[in-house]
């Protein structure tokens, strides 16, 4: 199965300070109706503000799913220049049941990143 290429949200703010990376995953299901989430985050802080900050979002998932909508990002806060910068990423899935009928599902996840490295997972579905 093909999964589609990442998403990415431009980068924002020239960089400088001390930078982190991280990916965090949001999953449901068990084998073969698995789907998940992958929102991978670059950012920078000097000063206690945020310098820099890039994201990346891409899904995976089991045989029986595939996306119906997205994956998505967002910048919903903050960014270059503030005290944090919030990211969301989201997409809709849907697997195919036993029965006639498919199930959906959405995932989505929203965090929080902070100019000393620290970052915090705000809302989750």
């Amino acid at each position: 199965m093909t999964v589609p290429a990442p998403t990415m949200v431009p980068p924002e703010g020239g960089g400088g300070g001390t930078c982190w990376g991280k990916e965090l995953e949001r999953s449901e299901g068990a084998w073969p109706y698995g789907h998940r989430l992958y929102l991978y985050t670059v950012w920078c802080g000097s000063g206690g503000l945020i310098t820099y900050r890039a994201s990346d979002v891409r899904t995976s998932h089991d045989f029986m799913c595939w996306n119906t909508s997205g994956p998505h990002l967002a910048k919903t806060a903050g960014g270059a220049g503030w005290t944090l910068v919030q990211v969301q990423a989201w997409v809709d899935v849907a697997c195919h049941s036993p029965w006639w009928f498919d199930w959906h599902d959405s995932l989505m996840m929203r965090v929080n990143y902070y100019p000393n490295g620290v970052y915090q997972t705000v809302a989750w579905d």
